[in-house]
């Protein structure tokens, strides 16, 4: 069985941005193998894109929101894990936490809502 992945880019002229996001992290974990495994499939991914034109913008999501509710340990080191995704190939060009997005969250829930049936 052969799989091919087929990319169009829009042609209207302007250069496609595309965001990927790889190493997404919870606060009360370590780094893993699965975490460096991600870091390399989202560098690999990012440069891939940038060979056909894309610009590329490498995003990091830290869950802060649902550790919260855990009674576990919230000890992540942002700044090492942030360097360890660097060695690892995937530098974050921006890092999302996802607190930030709940009120957001809700102003959206709120404003669909009001197309319920």
């Amino acid at each position: 069985m052969t799989n091919t992945l087929q990319l169009k880019f829009p042609t209207n002229g302007k250069k496609s941005s595309i965001i990927v996001e790889a190493g997404h992290i919870y606060t009360n974990e370590h780094p893993t193998l699965e975490h460096q495994v991600g870091a390399t499939w989202g560098n690999l991914l990012s440069s891939y894109l940038a060979l056909f034109g894309a610009e590329i913008e490498n995003w990091l999501f830290i869950d802060n929101y649902n550790p919260q509710f855990e009674e576990k340990p919230q000890d992540l080191n942002i700044g090492d894990y942030i360097s360890s995704l660097s060695q690892w190939g995937f530098a974050p060009d921006k890092v999302v936490y996802e607190a930030d997005l709940v009120e957001h969250a809700k102003e959206v829930i709120t404003y669909l809502a009001q197309f319920k049936k």
